[in-house]
């Protein structure tokens, strides 16, 4: 987990909420709210939010391997999408 992270404990459903710095040099406009929704694959997952209209925009490497995908919906609202993570401790 990345300095300065913080995640809560998830509620009896599985969902939790996590707050990510911004990097340094971002500014106020730069914070927004991004949804991450855990999937099984990723590849099937794109597929189907593209066929519903949605688009890729990035794929974003972390340094210990991992990858997650920042997609967007026909609007432009922005979500990720990534496996799911380890089980919060």
């Amino acid at each position: 987990m990345q300095e300065g992270w913080i995640q809560l404990e998830r509620d009896r459903g599985g969902a939790y909420l996590a707050f990510q710095p911004l990097p340094e040099g971002a500014t106020k406009g730069d914070a927004r709210l991004r949804a991450d929704i855990e999937v099984v694959d990723m590849d099937i997952a794109q597929r189907q939010i593209e066929e519903l209209g949605g688009r890729l925009v990035a794929i974003i490497e972390e340094p210990d391997g991992d990858s997650h995908r920042r997609m967007a919906d026909p609007e432009g609202n922005e979500f990720t999408i990534l496996l799911p993570l380890p089980e919060f401790r």
